[in-house]
């Protein structure tokens, strides 16, 4: 009986630097490095990253007066605990994905989004830059364009525009990062978000209708 010996294609190696680039351009290979090396340096530091960027997206308080420190104190806070969700859904990630005959565990899965969220985290840039601009009051839901020059305007919207491109590529590199921790194609992964999304959901919606 002749046994199959081809040779596997050797991993591709990154550098520190690289693995922050290369993400860019090259994910499914720094998804695979980073899973079959179960590279860790940088995990930490990406999740209280990661949860400062979450806390200063989700930070809307309406008192102009309190918005400069409540963003701060928001923004250390989530970063030093924003994390926990992420080790959450993680790990319900890693629960569904069994479902479909997923292999990824809940600590690969937390690697995957914390580098994953590394377009996030540079969109925090352009959130500082409005700041800059417009002052911490940009953040209140009480702010309008109305009060703004054309100049103005175009700016604020062409930052809002590389927010949300930043955005939905680090949700493709979600799905990428998902399906090299899986084994699973990108569709499959889509749905591996989805499932994990209604045992989140369901439970709640059930217990909005028994409460009305």
């Amino acid at each position: 009986m002749l046994i199959d010996e081809t040779p596997q294609k050797p991993l591709e190696e990154f550098s520190d630097k690289e693995l922050f680039t290369k993400i860019w351009i090259s994910p499914r290979k720094v998804f695979k490095y980073l899973h079959d090396k179960s590279y860790d340096k940088f995990l930490y530091p990406l999740l209280f990253l990661a949860g400062l960027t979450n806390a200063l997206n989700n930070n809307r308080i309406d008192n102009e007066n309190a918005i400069l420190i409540k963003l701060i104190i928001g923004a250390v806070i989530g970063g030093l605990l924003g994390w926990i969700g992420m080790l959450l859904f993680a790990a319900i990630m890693s629960w569904t994905g069994k479902w479909i005959n997923g292999k990824a565990e809940t600590m690969q899965l937390l690697r995957v989004s914390a580098y994953a969220y590394i377009p996030s985290i540079v969109a925090v840039l352009s959130v500082l830059i409005l700041i800059l601009l417009f002052g911490p009051k940009v953040l209140a839901p009480s702010f309008t364009i109305e009060t703004i020059t054309l100049p103005e305007i175009l700016i604020y919207f062409f930052l809002l525009l590389i927010q949300f491109s930043l955005a939905v590529w680090a949700f493709i590199l979600y799905l990428i990062g998902i399906s090299v921790a899986q084994n699973f194609s990108i569709g499959k992964a889509f749905l591996n978000i989805l499932l994990s999304l209604m045992v989140i959901l369901l439970p709640l919606l059930s217990l909005f209708f028994l409460l009305r």
